[in-house]
Formats: structure tokens, sequence, C-alpha cells
């Protein structure tokens, strides 16, 4: 699941590195393909599943904390 992570990590970095530095930006998108892509169709499912709930934890969390700001 790691894997899975630290690929679309260095994925997302490599787009934002193309602005400043396209070998460099390249290199972090092939390697981020790769570890995504050598990973089991289970694997990246349970990493996305994962993401998906912190996401919605930390919205909550957000949200409830902005709601007590108002009050």
């Amino acid at each position: 699941m790691l894997q899975v992570w630290i690929g679309a990590i260095l994925l997302v970095l490599g787009m934002f590195m193309l602005l400043a530095n396209p070998v460099a930006g390249g290199i972090l998108i092939g390697i981020g393909y790769l570890l995504y892509k050598n990973t089991s169709k289970a694997t990246r499912a349970a990493a996305e599943s994962t993401f998906w709930g912190i996401c919605l934890l930390c919205g909550a969390i957000v949200g409830a904390v902005a709601f007590l700001g108002l009050v």
C-alpha cells in the first residue's frame, strides 16, 4: 500500500516539477508510474479506499472546527 502512495506522490511532484525542470519532472513521473504499475489491483484498490476514508475523516474534522469557530 505504501508503494502505491509513494508512486502517487511522485506522480504529483513530477507534474509540478515539469514547470521548473522538465527532465527531472519526467523522471519523477516515470518512477512514480513504475511504482504504481508494479502493484496488484487489489493493493491499489485498498490504497484508494484508505485514501478516500482519510479524506472524509479530515473533511469532517475541518468542517467541525469551522462550525465551532462560527459559534
